[in-house]
């Protein structure tokens, strides 16, 4: 493998998705997040995962609330909140716990990368890495090579992709860079059909499950993304493209307000059985 020795931050559905598909493959990871349940959910869920092996985790997994554990990493990946400030202070964290070879990436899905690297010492190393969710079933990645990184750092992290089995398409430093600049216009436009009552919820997601051959619907992908993530995105995305993105649906503000977040929450578009993820 390119990296053998992997470092996450941020323990949450991403960071635990990107820790399966690696450690499926032979690497080591050590996960830290600042909040010990996370890192629980996140050591139980992989135990889950490997439990046919469970010395997976056991052997090649660590977790830790402290910064310092990537300091030994080849490649370490952000993974916090899709928020800009928490992703400048945790890449600042990480690149002042990592040696100067280290790998520094970020799977941001929205948020521009030259803008995260601005802050860094060390610029010529750093991209982003965007798995999809869940990152342990989708095959892209997109990978967004700022102006500042090094051709070399791009191509092995290319060259590792490959090795994962997943399968990258490069885009430039834009807002959404190419699958969520396409899929959260979508979302929204559904979201925007529900708040006019133009069809039921169920019609909407079997019009374009059917009708446009996508695997679930969109209002269905908004719960099991985040209703709370969806607003985020779409927030970013319209203060970043203004005319060429609507403003999010009111209905994501006022669901998340009432703590209807989609799968997570057992509530958000669908009502969800909370233990088996279905409506």
């Amino acid at each position: 493998m390119e990296f053998q020795r992997i470092g996450i931050v941020g323990a949450g559905q991403m960071g635990s998705g990107i820790a399966r598909v690696v450690l499926a493959h032979g690497a080591s990871v050590v996960m830290v997040d600042k909040s010990v349940p996370m890192l629980d959910r996140a050591h139980d869920g992989l135990r889950q995962a490997f439990q046919t092996d469970v010395s997976v985790v056991v052997d090649r997994a660590r977790f830790s609330t402290d910064i310092a554990a990537v300091s030994e990493a080849d490649i370490v990946i952000e993974a916090v909140i899709e928020d800009e400030a928490a992703k400048h202070r945790v890449l600042e964290q990480i690149e002042a716990a990592i040696p100067q070879g280290t790998v520094l990436a970020s799977n941001t899905s929205s948020l521009s990368i030259e803008a995260l690297a601005r802050t860094l010492k060390h610029p010529e190393r750093f991209l982003g890495v965007h798995f999809m969710n869940p990152a342990h079933v989708m095959t892209l990645v997109e990978l967004i090579a700022p102006t500042q990184v090094r051709t070399e750092i791009v191509e092995r992290v290319q060259r590792w992709l490959t090795q994962l089995d997943k399968v990258a398409v490069v885009s430039q430093d834009s807002p959404g860079f190419i699958v969520n600049r396409i899929l959260f216009p979508m979302i929204n436009a559904a979201a925007y059909l529900v708040a006019e009552g133009v069809a039921s919820k169920d019609d909407i997601d079997t019009a374009m499950h059917l009708g446009a051959g996508h695997p679930m619907g969109p209002l269905r992908l908004a719960d099991f993304i985040g209703l709370d993530t969806c607003g985020t995105v779409l927030r970013q995305l319209h203060d970043q493209l203004k005319i060429l993105a609507a403003p999010p649906c009111p209905i994501f503000a006022d669901y998340v307000k009432r703590g209807w977040l989609g799968q997570k929450s057992g509530r958000g578009f669908f009502v969800y059985d909370q233990h088996i993820g279905k409506a």
